[in-house]
């Protein structure tokens, strides 16, 4: 299995995140977009119109796929027969502004992504989509087009795993508009291979922009790929993925989804890379959700840190480990005793090796476990303590969204 290392931003509306991170490490960054954070006229029906705020990503797909007439008549066929199985989500969401004079105001802003359809039960079409699309959303809906909405509701996410589900109740939508929607195949992403033909649909930059779609191929499969504070197993591909193609799927050549796209690295120097969470991954999650609903995680307590690797440790003649910059104020590293500046070594025995080690353990364990951590204090590599913590189980989840209609949303 590859291992690589990218920074994922977050929040659809972490534009200017993504722009500084582009000028440190050559601009990586989630495919979810943020519209304009000016206040938004909630009311779809009279056509509030929605302004970019970047010029986002141009991708890069194997269009000389294109060249063989059979392929082309192919995705043609595909793309027809899948196209309305994914979907525009949109979301409003609050945050408090502070201004250049020290007052503050809350600002209402709207985000971008996409979803698929993977089910249906009842009344309800189930939608699998990032969880970065719904980040600190209160409200999200379908937008089909200026005057055809509707509300859409959280079943359950796991943030750790960019993975979500949510459903509309299809006594909300119109016959016209059931009768258009389709229920995605979900494939086998353990029999995907490098070369395989790749589609993704999705709404990049626009709700306009309604099943986009860009070809290419599987170029790398089976990836563990470190995003922020989080570890996703991912299918790499060449199809473009831009802004607002987030929870999108990526298609085989079958028409079956393999994938959600959910991320994208961009730089002066690269083009074409794409990533897409397996939908094996994407399934475990999502009988997870099914079954427990709410899903935890565990959690040590450490909310800065750095991994200061053998070169830098000779380089400032400090310990090699995870430093620790900062702690959750009565977290569990905080209870157990550990430091700002303190370096964590191992935790069980397993030697940290870099900035990813503490959350591959991690995410193996529940909260309630208890870990042996070794740690150096004050830099002296001759003084290792042993320390036991007992981690905190923590809500794995970032949304506001409801999980069913209020009064106000019936």
């Amino acid at each position: 299995m590859e291992s690589k290392k990218m920074t994922f931003g977050r929040g659809l509306r972490w534009v200017l995140c993504f722009l500084l991170i582009g000028a440190v490490i050559g601009g990586s960054f989630g495919v979810g977009y943020t519209l304009s954070r000016q206040p938004q006229d909630t009311n779809t029906e009279g056509g509030a119109s929605y302004m970019l705020r970047d010029n986002g990503y141009t991708g890069n797909s194997d269009q000389t796929l294109l060249a063989n007439p059979l392929v082309g008549e192919n995705v043609k066929n595909i793309t027809e027969n899948v196209k309305d199985s994914v979907v525009v989500i949109i979301t409003r969401a609050q945050e408090e502004v502070q201004t250049i004079f020290g007052q503050s105001y809350v600002q209402e802003y709207s985000a971008l992504g996409s979803g698929v359809i993977f089910r249906e039960e009842d009344d309800r079409l189930y939608i699998l989509t990032n969880a970065h699309v719904l980040e600190d959303a209160e409200e999200a809906y379908l937008y089909f087009d200026e005057k055809t909405t509707a509300p859409v509701y959280l079943v359950g996410e796991s943030v750790s795993n960019d993975l979500a589900v949510i459903y509309v109740n299809k006594s909300e939508l119109s016959e016209e508009i059931l009768n258009q929607l389709k229920v995605a195949t979900l494939g086998d992403s353990d029999t995907v291979r490098k070369g395989d033909l790749a589609i993704a649909i999705g709404s990049p930059y626009s709700q306009n922009m309604a099943h986009t779609t860009t070809v290419g191929i599987v170029t790398g499969v089976d990836q563990d790929f470190e995003i922020e504070d989080r570890v996703l197993n991912v299918i790499q591909t060449d199809a473009a993925l831009n802004p607002g193609n987030s929870g999108g799927a990526l298609f085989n050549e079958n028409g079956e989804v393999i994938g959600i796209n959910s991320a994208g690295i961009r730089s002066d120097t690269t083009e074409g890379l794409g990533f897409a969470i397996s939908i094996n991954r994407a399934k475990e999650v999502i009988d997870e959700i099914f079954a427990n609903g709410s899903i935890e995680k565990a959690s040590i307590g450490i909310t800065s840190s750095t991994y200061i690797d053998e070169e830098l440790a000779q380089l400032y003649r400090v310990p090699s480990g995870l430093f620790i910059y900062q702690l959750e104020a009565g977290g569990a590293a905080e209870r157990a005793g550990l430091e700002i500046g303190d370096v964590i070594t191992s935790v069980n025995g397993i030697a940290l090796t870099d900035e990813n080690s503490l959350n591959d353990i991690l995410a193996t364990l529940q909260g309630g476990d208890t870990v042996e951590v070794e740690v150096i204090r004050n830099r002296d590599s001759q003084n290792v303590m042993t320390i036991s913590i007992t981690l905190d189980s923590v809500s794995d989840t970032n949304t506001n969204l409801p999980t069913e209609p209020t009064d106000a949303a019936a």
